[in-house]
């Protein structure tokens, strides 16, 4: 499963917690449903969307020589990707 908010008007980057507050609820709207964790959220907006285009080593994870965009939170997005 992977992000990709390209498509989707106004195409910014705030756009990537749109889109996993929808997978959540869909997840948790199925029978067997659960939530999304935060380990999966992060992986879903980072690495798999670098997998799903080929560009996982250059993008998708914090590594020497890869290009990376960082935000400082407040709180630990791995317990609540919200």
């Amino acid at each position: 499963m992977t992000t990709g908010n390209d498509t989707m008007p106004p195409c910014t980057p705030a756009m990537i917690g749109l889109e996993l507050r929808i997978v959540d609820h869909i997840l948790k709207g199925k029978p067997d449903g659960k939530q999304l964790s935060g380990a999966e959220a992060v992986k879903i907006a980072t690495i798999n969307s670098a997998r799903s285009l080929g560009l996982e080593d250059e993008f998708g994870s914090i590594e020497p020589g890869k290009t990376a965009d960082l935000v400082i939170l407040e709180g630990d997005p791995l317990q609540d990707f919200h």
